[in-house]
């Protein structure tokens, strides 16, 4: 009996067939995409290769899993897919990515500044200028722009200010650089000093010669006006004989530069009869006698004699008169009254003659002294 049990079951085995089956359940079934450059889904401004790497335990399914691909050469965003599945196929994964090539540098068209011109079209102050640009290929998609340059500028004044810019699109290409021009100056004019000096009906303004012209407004004005412009121009000096004795008068005086920055000063006068002789402007052929108001308290006056810008004589007499002389010396000079054009100063002086305190200007004359 114990020989038939034997056989028989090595019978049955015999005709029984047994297929082995390995299931590695350790591994998760997964697919990585690899690009290079990377990372995908980024653009880049070069032929991008992809490769597609299955974990252990993986198989690739469907979709674009040629592990050994040649590079994308072609601009513009195409997409990518690839699906494994385990050996039973009872598990799959798909992944995708996208492939973005841009290789077209961006274009600046323009900068747009941080505080806008003024109606003459000039930057009057420190200002920053914005570029902007434009990200256009033959591609369906672009990496689009993601900075353009930002550019402050302070300076120096000139009708001609130039800056550069450039743009930088999302694959990291960037613009040719692109100049912008304006005009910049954030110096308003000078103007000064502005000086009055007011005598028989008659106020004489000075200044210093503004590299604009200048326009002077008077109040009150000519005739019924409440203000009248007496003089534009560029000149350093004006008169004005359109004024009454004992009326104040207020010169405003304004330069605006080509930019449109204005700059003004203001003076007052009030014209009245100080000088009695020679007569404003007088000709004489001889050394002129000087007559003018006394004025209440002085003690003695200064007369100053100029030619041109020299003064070439200083004396104090204490009455209302003084007889100039055809030859006189000052500071160690010596003097003669030739023929030319003269202009004569008076100021009244009170108290003490050693502590040389004076008063408001009596008046001021000129005279042209005429060849004999």
């Amino acid at each position: 009996m114990m020989g038939l049990s034997v056989r028989y079951r090595l019978v049955l085995l015999a005709a029984v067939p047994v297929t082995l089956l390995f299931v590695d359940a350790g591994h998760a079934v997964d697919v990585t995409a690899t690009c290079t450059p990377g990372p995908c889904n980024t653009w880049r401004a070069s032929d991008v290769t992809l490769v597609w790497t299955q974990e252990s335990g993986s198989f690739f399914k469907d979709g674009e899993c040629n592990p050994t691909p040649p590079p994308f050469t072609v601009e513009g965003s195409v997409p990518r897919s690839c699906t494994v599945t385990n050996a039973l196929q009872t598990e799959s994964v798909r992944r995708e990515v996208t492939i973005q090539i841009d290789k077209t540098a961006p274009r600046v068209i323009g900068a747009i500044p941080s505080l806008g011109p003024n109606a003459l079209g000039w930057q009057l102050s420190a200002v920053a200028f914005a570029f902007v640009g434009t990200d256009a290929s033959q591609a369906n998609a672009t990496s689009g722009i993601a900075g353009c340059s930002q550019i402050p500028y302070s300076g120096p004044d000139t009708p001609a200010a130039s800056i550069q810019g450039t743009c930088r699109d999302g694959a990291g290409n960037i613009s040719p650089p692109y100049a912008h021009t304006f005009k910049y100056d954030a110096t308003p004019p000078t103007l000064t000093p502005l000086t009055a000096e007011a005598d028989d009906r008659v106020v004489a303004l000075q200044w210093t010669r503004p590299e604009a012209p200048i326009e002077i407004a008077r109040t009150p004005g000519i005739g019924d006006e409440a203000t009248s412009v007496v003089y534009r121009g560029p000149a350093e000096s004006f008169i004005d004989t359109k004024v009454k004795n004992s009326v104040t008068y207020q010169y405003r005086a304004t330069v605006t530069d080509q930019a449109g920055h204005a700059t003004t000063q203001v003076v007052g006068a009030r014209p009245f009869r100080g000088f009695f002789a020679p007569a404003n402007g007088a000709r004489v052929t001889g050394a002129p006698r000087l007559a003018w108001t006394e004025i209440r308290n002085a003690g003695y006056y200064n007369i100053q004699l100029f030619r041109g810008s020299k003064k070439i004589l200083s004396v104090w007499p204490k009455t209302t008169a003084y007889a100039l002389r055809s030859t006189w010396k000052f500071q160690g000079t010596r003097f003669k009254l030739a023929p030319g054009a003269y202009r004569v100063y008076i100021w009244p002086g009170f108290g003490a003659f050693a502590k040389q305190r004076y008063g408001r200007i009596v008046g001021s004359r000129t005279f042209v002294v005429r060849p004999r």
